[in-house]
């Protein structure tokens, strides 16, 4: 029953030593003319560059359709063009198909409230599992569950406290045979305010491709500054991991264009390591 848990850490722990790529000087929109993004925009690439030759590593990029929909989701190597994630998006009522991969439901305020999607994303044969989403009546996602389709027990517990739409601690704990913490991170953020932010989960393992692409609640309403996870084993911390975000440069309405992440790569965020730049689709 701990294997959601091994797959998790494992991955976790196989991450935990990659570091920031080069040094990023930069100070926000110093001597940058101003840029205006403009209303109703949400992200449709996330791309980490080279600090300083602005090369692309890895983009996270989304493709919508006439309606305004998502309709394919990417995580491509820019260098080699080889994609890690490349999944056509369809809609179905209240369900969001995956093509090959598995499904998500909304609840009736459009947040994801489920996803069923493969242990293993790389195995078309892994078992598959459940993830159940929940959340505050002011929007703020409060919890994850985890469990092995068609098997009603939860192994996994993600909970989530915050300070108004930020989130500040994650925790993530096996439920079975015993409870047992598997890591917690803190995070905090500076006073810049921001629109339409990166969502700050550092467990979204399973659902990091779709991040940017739906509503999982509340988005952080200031700029990401320190996030520091430390995970157990059997109680013990054994293993940490402690990035700063900083030097951000902002539309002049509030959009991030970019920040620098110094530190170790958080994994369970998604692909923001080093320089990370931003692009957006406006309605």
């Amino acid at each position: 029953m701990k294997k959601i848990y091994l797959a998790l850490l494992s991955v976790a722990l196989l991450q935990a030593c990659k570091r920031e790529k080069s040094i990023d000087t930069s100070t926000t929109n110093q001597g940058q003319p101003p840029v205006f993004i403009g209303a109703n925009c949400r992200i449709s690439q996330i791309l980490t560059a080279d600090s300083l030759t602005g090369i692309g590593f890895e983009a996270h990029n989304l493709f919508f359709n006439a309606g305004g929909l998502v309709s394919r989701v990417q995580i491509i190597d820019s260098l080699g063009n080889t994609p890690f994630v490349d999944e056509n998006i369809s809609y179905r009522g209240d369900t969001i198909l995956i093509e090959g991969t598995g499904f998500m439901v909304k609840n009736s305020a459009g947040r994801v409230r489920f996803f069923r999607g493969l242990e293993d994303p790389s195995d078309p044969a892994s078992d598959t599992i459940d993830l159940t989403f929940t959340y505050s009546t002011g929007g703020n996602l409060t919890g994850v569950d985890y469990s092995y389709t068609g098997i009603p027990i939860t192994i996994l517990r993600s909970t989530y406290s915050y300070t108004g739409n930020n989130m500040t601690r994650v925790k993530t704990e096996l439920l079975i045979p015993a409870p047992e913490t598997v890591f917690e991170s803190e995070l905090t953020y500076s006073n810049q305010t921001v629109k339409n932010f990166i969502y700050t989960f550092t467990d979204a393992y399973y659902v990091l491709p779709y991040l940017p692409a739906f509503d999982f609640g509340n988005r952080p309403t200031n700029a990401l500054q320190r996030v520091k996870t430390v995970f157990y084993d059997m109680g013990t911390a054994s293993d940490s991991l402690i990035t700063d975000y900083k030097n951000y440069k902002l539309s002049n309405d509030n959009y991030v264009l970019e920040f620098f992440a110094a530190g170790d790569y958080q994994d369970g965020m998604g692909i923001y390591d080093g320089r990370t730049r931003f692009k957006y689709v406006c309605r």
